[in-house]
């Protein structure tokens, strides 16, 4: 509208869009609503005591997220849903968004005798919501420029930029590890394994017990009726694939997406992965070289033995059928 002269303009849909970055009026809507939630934020931390508070640090809030996770596994608020739907009589399953708001919000009210105290979060788990946050805002620019972010990265990536969350944004901050996670393996085995799909082969039959050198291509942590469980994705030096779905959640700083380690366990079976073959296995421990060369030399004892001792079998047998 001219300010001296009244006149409107009407600007196309697509200009809109190349301006604000969204492609429907929908994404439009929740960006204000973002932004009211934002200024909201600011004003409550500026006035507002902590017992009333509604509103967090993003970066504070993963650190939480990132303790719940390493102590009970991720999970979402659908899944939750989803699982306590499905099974009435079962206890709830919270979801980790739900478990690490009502910590801080605890924290927050001095209710401190209401925080279980595993829920506490260390310094490599503030560390390691930062660099996930980090790592997501790097992702999300690249997917940005290349045309390429869904809804749900779109709303993610205001989240990230608002620094604010209040419960009804927690949920998705929170799934800013599991997803961040999930893509530096991705991004693991795009740049290290791209063709994994032709060079993946079984080493192993079901039963055998192996040990194998391999990379940690990814890990994700899975809840489900039976407690938490690490789907752990490992690649071998020869470029073979395979997986060990283990009990319970690991701490950052146990397993690390791209370090190498030695695994012995026992091979439960092989499968077609999308069309990549790949071995899983079962009881595995990371061990030493030591230990695998200790191993090999109680091996190599224990096949000295048994060749003695059949030698000298067959010796009695020999001297048995002499004339």
């Amino acid at each position: 509208m001219n300010a001296t002269t009244p006149e409107f303009k009407v600007v196309g849909s697509n200009c809109l869009a190349d301006f604000l970055g969204h492609a429907t009026p929908e994404n439009v809507a929740r960006l204000f609503e973002y932004l009211s939630d934002a200024v909201e934020a600011g004003n409550e931390l500026s006035e507002g005591g902590a017992g009333s508070m509604t509103h967090f640090g993003l970066e504070n809030f993963l650190g939480y997220v990132a303790a719940v996770i390493r102590t009970d596994g991720w999970m979402s608020r659908t899944q939750a849903r989803n699982m306590n739907g499905n099974n009435p009589d079962a206890p709830n399953v919270p979801a980790t968004a739900d478990t690490a708001w009502g910590v801080m919000m605890n924290v927050a009210s001095g209710k401190t005798k209401d925080i279980n105290p595993k829920y506490i979060p260390t310094k490599a788990d503030f560390d390691r919501g930062t660099a996930c946050k980090e790592f997501m805002a790097v992702f999300m620019d690249a997917e940005m420029e290349k045309g390429e972010l869904n809804d749900y990265l779109y709303n993610l990536n205001i989240v990230c930029r608002m620094g604010a969350i209040d419960f009804k944004t927690s949920g998705i901050a929170a799934s800013i590890i599991a997803t961040a996670t999930r893509e530096q393996g991705k991004e693991i085995e795009r740049k290290k394994f791209s063709n994994l799909k032709e060079t993946s082969k079984y080493f192993a039959s079901v039963g055998d017990k192996v040990v194998q050198k391999a990379t940690l291509m990814g890990l994700r942590e899975i809840e489900g009726n039976y407690g938490c469980t690490t789907m752990m994705r490992f690649v071998t030096e020869e470029g073979n694939a395979c997986t060990w779905f283990a009990s319970g959640s690991f701490e950052q700083g146990v397993w690390n997406i791209g370090d190498t380690y030695i695994l012995a366990g026992t091979v439960k079976k092989t499968e077609d992965y999308k069309g990549m073959k790949q071995t899983v296995l079962t009881r595995v421990n990371a061990v030493t070289q030591e230990w695998v060369d200790g191993e090999k030399a109680k091996a190599e004892k224990k096949a000295a033995r048994a060749a003695k001792k059949a030698a000298k079998a067959a010796k009695a047998v020999d001297t048995e059928t002499s004339p």
